[in-house]
């Protein structure tokens, strides 16, 4: 909870967008005990510390060592995995990504783009959480190494 964000308030639909523009790369040698070294970068969806959806591209180091990046997508409710824990099958590589979450009532749809290739699909939410929130950009890190995030074209529209 104590991850660097960037949060403006929002109100009903949306459509959010984001491109990370460096590849992820978490030290394996400075890890943690309880987690493989992890690096995150995305949007963030926010009422509270224990009710948020996370849309990133995340990297953690496998035990033989290997980088393993893929999109999470990621819906907390009361502190505890409501939905998805990250949909970790969607690949990506090292290079920009961008990122695209929409609201569109109770439902929460997540997609990622690399290469200027179409938007694909990563999962989707039904949500309760009230309709004013706050969207931005966070950056998350479990090892004890520097991690700079970088981002391009954040942007938040209504949804028609």
């Amino acid at each position: 909870m104590n991850a660097p964000r960037l949060l403006r308030p929002v109100d009903g639909d949306f459509i959010a967008q984001v491109t990370v523009t460096n590849a992820l790369q978490p030290d394996p040698g400075r890890g943690s005990a309880r987690r493989r070294p992890f690096n995150g970068a995305g949007l963030l969806l926010w009422q509270d510390e224990k009710n948020y959806v996370r849309l990133e591209f995340g990297a953690f180091v496998e035990e033989k060592g290997a980088t393993v990046r893929f999109a999470l997508f990621e819906h907390r409710k009361n502190g505890l995995p409501a939905g998805g824990l990250a949909q970790a099958n969607t690949r990506l590589e090292a290079r920009p990504t961008g990122l695209r979450l929409e609201r569109r009532d109770r439902t929460l749809l997540g997609f990622v783009r690399q290469g200027g290739h179409d938007w694909t699909p990563v999962g989707q939410f039904e949500v309760d959480l009230p309709q004013q929130l706050y969207v931005g950009i966070a950056a998350v890190n479990t090892t004890q190494a520097p991690f700079a995030a970088e981002f391009e074209d954040f942007n938040i529209s209504s949804r028609p």
